[in-house]
Protein backbone atom coordinates (compact mmCIF):
# COMPACT_ATOMS: atom_id res chain seq x y z
CA UNK A 1 0.00 0.00 0.00
CA UNK A 2 0.97 3.64 -0.32
CA UNK A 3 1.18 3.95 3.46
CA UNK A 4 3.84 1.21 3.67
CA UNK A 5 5.96 2.97 1.02
CA UNK A 6 6.21 6.23 3.02
CA UNK A 7 8.43 6.16 6.10
CA UNK A 8 7.69 8.35 9.18
CA UNK A 9 10.42 10.88 8.27
CA UNK A 10 8.74 11.53 4.92
CA UNK A 11 5.35 11.86 6.63
CA UNK A 12 6.82 14.50 8.93
CA UNK A 13 8.14 16.26 5.85
CA UNK A 14 4.67 16.13 4.30
CA UNK A 15 3.29 17.91 7.37
CA UNK A 16 5.84 20.68 6.78
CA UNK A 17 5.49 20.99 3.00
CA UNK A 18 1.71 20.60 2.72
CA UNK A 19 0.84 24.06 4.15
CA UNK A 20 3.26 25.68 1.68
CA UNK A 21 1.59 24.03 -1.31
CA UNK A 22 -1.91 24.89 -0.13
CA UNK A 23 -0.82 28.48 0.67
CA UNK A 24 0.27 29.01 -2.93
CA UNK A 25 -3.17 27.88 -4.06
CA UNK A 26 -4.96 30.25 -1.69
CA UNK A 27 -3.14 33.57 -2.18
CA UNK A 28 -5.04 34.62 -5.34
CA UNK A 29 -7.41 36.94 -3.37
CA UNK A 30 -4.42 39.08 -2.35
CA UNK A 31 -3.40 39.58 -5.99
CA UNK A 32 -6.99 40.46 -6.93
CA UNK A 33 -7.19 42.89 -3.98
CA UNK A 34 -3.95 44.57 -5.06
CA UNK A 35 -5.39 45.29 -8.52
CA UNK A 36 -8.81 46.31 -7.18
CA UNK A 37 -7.25 48.74 -4.68
CA UNK A 38 -5.48 50.59 -7.51
CA UNK A 39 -8.75 51.03 -9.41
CA UNK A 40 -10.63 52.15 -6.28
CA UNK A 41 -7.93 54.69 -5.37
CA UNK A 42 -7.76 55.98 -8.95
CA UNK A 43 -11.52 56.50 -9.07
CA UNK A 44 -12.16 57.58 -5.47
CA UNK A 45 -11.63 61.34 -5.47
CA UNK A 46 -12.40 61.55 -9.19
CA UNK A 47 -15.90 60.12 -8.65
CA UNK A 48 -16.46 62.33 -5.61
CA UNK A 49 -15.61 65.41 -7.66
CA UNK A 50 -17.89 64.19 -10.41
CA UNK A 51 -20.99 63.70 -8.23
CA UNK A 52 -19.98 66.62 -5.95
CA UNK A 53 -19.92 64.51 -2.76
CA UNK A 54 -16.43 65.97 -2.22
CA UNK A 55 -18.29 69.02 -0.89
CA UNK A 56 -19.23 66.95 2.17
CA UNK A 57 -15.54 66.57 3.04
CA UNK A 58 -14.98 70.26 2.36
CA UNK A 59 -17.65 71.10 4.93
CA UNK A 60 -15.94 69.01 7.62
CA UNK A 61 -13.23 70.44 9.91
CA UNK A 62 -10.50 68.33 8.28
CA UNK A 63 -7.72 69.25 5.87
CA UNK A 64 -7.43 67.92 2.32
CA UNK A 65 -4.38 65.92 3.41
CA UNK A 66 -6.37 64.25 6.20
CA UNK A 67 -9.21 63.46 3.78
CA UNK A 68 -6.88 61.91 1.20
CA UNK A 69 -4.91 60.03 3.89
CA UNK A 70 -8.11 58.61 5.40
CA UNK A 71 -9.20 57.41 1.97
CA UNK A 72 -5.86 55.72 1.27
CA UNK A 73 -5.72 54.04 4.70
CA UNK A 74 -9.34 52.83 4.55
CA UNK A 75 -9.11 51.52 0.97
CA UNK A 76 -5.70 49.88 1.30
CA UNK A 77 -6.21 48.61 4.87
CA UNK A 78 -9.77 47.47 4.27
CA UNK A 79 -9.02 45.89 0.90
CA UNK A 80 -5.99 43.92 2.02
CA UNK A 81 -7.61 43.14 5.41
CA UNK A 82 -10.63 41.51 3.79
CA UNK A 83 -8.41 39.72 1.27
CA UNK A 84 -6.18 38.40 4.07
CA UNK A 85 -9.22 37.06 5.96
CA UNK A 86 -10.42 35.30 2.79
CA UNK A 87 -6.93 33.84 2.28
CA UNK A 88 -6.93 32.44 5.84
CA UNK A 89 -10.32 30.75 5.40
CA UNK A 90 -9.38 29.44 1.95
CA UNK A 91 -6.00 28.18 3.11
CA UNK A 92 -7.52 26.46 6.14
CA UNK A 93 -10.18 24.79 3.98
CA UNK A 94 -7.73 23.59 1.31
CA UNK A 95 -5.29 22.32 3.95
CA UNK A 96 -7.95 20.32 5.83
CA UNK A 97 -9.24 18.87 2.55
CA UNK A 98 -5.67 17.91 1.55
CA UNK A 99 -5.03 16.11 4.87
CA UNK A 100 -8.38 14.28 4.66
CA UNK A 101 -7.63 13.30 1.06
CA UNK A 102 -4.30 11.81 2.14
CA UNK A 103 -6.20 9.63 4.62
CA UNK A 104 -8.66 8.57 1.91
CA UNK A 105 -5.87 7.36 -0.39
CA UNK A 106 -4.29 5.36 2.42
CA UNK A 107 -1.60 7.70 3.75
CA UNK A 108 -1.96 7.73 7.54
CA UNK A 109 0.10 9.36 10.27
CA UNK A 110 0.06 12.90 8.84
CA UNK A 111 -1.07 14.82 11.90
CA UNK A 112 -3.66 17.51 11.15
CA UNK A 113 -2.63 19.45 14.28
CA UNK A 114 1.01 19.64 13.13
CA UNK A 115 -0.06 20.72 9.66
CA UNK A 116 -2.28 23.48 11.06
CA UNK A 117 0.50 24.62 13.43
CA UNK A 118 2.84 24.97 10.44
CA UNK A 119 0.06 26.79 8.56
CA UNK A 120 -0.36 29.23 11.49
CA UNK A 121 3.35 30.07 11.32
CA UNK A 122 2.91 30.80 7.63
CA UNK A 123 -0.05 33.11 8.38
CA UNK A 124 2.13 35.18 10.72
CA UNK A 125 4.87 35.42 8.07
CA UNK A 126 2.27 36.34 5.42
CA UNK A 127 0.79 39.07 7.63
CA UNK A 128 4.19 40.60 8.35
CA UNK A 129 5.11 40.41 4.66
CA UNK A 130 1.80 42.05 3.72
CA UNK A 131 2.40 44.94 6.15
CA UNK A 132 5.93 45.43 4.76
CA UNK A 133 4.54 45.38 1.21
CA UNK A 134 1.86 47.99 2.04
CA UNK A 135 4.51 50.31 3.49
CA UNK A 136 6.76 49.73 0.46
CA UNK A 137 3.98 50.42 -2.08
CA UNK A 138 2.47 53.35 -0.14
CA UNK A 139 4.09 56.07 -2.32
CA UNK A 140 2.42 54.61 -5.41
CA UNK A 141 -0.95 54.47 -3.61
CA UNK A 142 -0.46 58.12 -2.63
CA UNK A 143 0.39 59.06 -6.23
CA UNK A 144 -2.72 57.27 -7.50
CA UNK A 145 -4.91 59.14 -5.01
CA UNK A 146 -3.30 62.47 -5.92
CA UNK A 147 -3.93 61.92 -9.63
CA UNK A 148 -7.52 60.95 -8.80
CA UNK A 149 -7.95 64.41 -7.24
CA UNK A 150 -7.19 66.32 -10.45
CA UNK A 151 -7.57 63.98 -13.47
CA UNK A 152 -10.42 65.27 -15.67
CA UNK A 153 -11.22 61.76 -16.96
CA UNK A 154 -9.78 58.25 -17.03
CA UNK A 155 -7.89 58.63 -13.73
CA UNK A 156 -6.42 55.11 -13.84
CA UNK A 157 -4.78 55.80 -17.21
CA UNK A 158 -3.65 59.24 -16.02
CA UNK A 159 -2.01 57.67 -12.96
CA UNK A 160 -0.24 54.74 -14.57
CA UNK A 161 0.53 55.87 -18.14
CA UNK A 162 3.47 58.04 -16.98
CA UNK A 163 4.83 55.18 -14.86
CA UNK A 164 5.07 53.01 -17.98
CA UNK A 165 5.63 55.55 -20.77
CA UNK A 166 8.47 57.56 -19.16
CA UNK A 167 10.80 54.55 -18.66
CA UNK A 168 10.09 53.31 -22.18
CA UNK A 169 10.76 56.75 -23.71
CA UNK A 170 13.99 57.02 -21.73
CA UNK A 171 15.07 53.56 -22.91
CA UNK A 172 14.33 54.49 -26.52
CA UNK A 173 16.08 57.89 -26.41
CA UNK A 174 18.91 57.88 -23.89
CA UNK A 175 19.50 54.35 -22.60
CA UNK A 176 23.09 53.16 -23.19
CA UNK A 177 22.65 49.44 -22.37
CA UNK A 178 23.86 50.09 -18.84
CA UNK A 179 21.98 47.90 -16.36
CA UNK A 180 23.15 50.12 -13.48
CA UNK A 181 21.62 53.26 -15.02
CA UNK A 182 20.35 55.19 -11.95
CA UNK A 183 17.83 57.23 -13.96
CA UNK A 184 16.24 54.14 -15.51
CA UNK A 185 16.08 52.41 -12.13
CA UNK A 186 14.38 55.48 -10.63
CA UNK A 187 11.83 55.57 -13.49
CA UNK A 188 10.97 51.88 -13.04
CA UNK A 189 10.91 52.17 -9.23
CA UNK A 190 7.12 52.86 -8.86
CA UNK A 191 6.14 49.73 -10.81
CA UNK A 192 8.82 47.81 -8.94
CA UNK A 193 7.26 48.87 -5.65
CA UNK A 194 3.88 47.52 -6.76
CA UNK A 195 5.43 44.13 -7.53
CA UNK A 196 7.36 44.12 -4.25
CA UNK A 197 10.81 44.58 -5.76
CA UNK A 198 13.47 44.57 -4.48
CA UNK A 199 12.04 43.83 -1.01
CA UNK A 200 10.71 40.35 -1.87
CA UNK A 201 13.31 39.31 -4.46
Amino acid sequence: SIDEMIDPAHKARIATILPIGTAIASTLPLAIAGIAILFVLAGGLHDERKDRTILFWKSMPVTDLQTASAKVVSVVGGGFGIAFAIVLVLHLSITVIAVLTLGKVGVTGVDLGTVLLNATKMWVVLLVGLLVYIGWALPVYGWTTMVSAWAPKMPFIAAFAPLVVLPLVYMAVAFQNNEDDAILQALWDPLGRLTGQPVFT
